[in-house]
């Protein structure tokens, strides 16, 4: 925990990479895991499947 800022750091693991991410409290840690895991899914999509969903 980095007191000076009272912040979290966790490390998550996706697949083979890891993320660390830097929270205030556990609803966060579950918000920013979920953002996490969503964007990680649309990066291994088809980049022409992202374009057209976003048109």
């Amino acid at each position: 925990m980095d007191q000076q800022r009272d912040r979290l750091r966790v490390r998550v693991a996706i697949g083979s990479r890891f993320r660390l991410l830097e929270v205030s409290d556990a609803r966060r840690i579950a918000d920013k895991i979920h953002d996490t895991c969503d964007r990680v899914e649309e990066l291994q999509r088809p980049r022409a499947a992202r374009d057209a969903e976003r048109s």
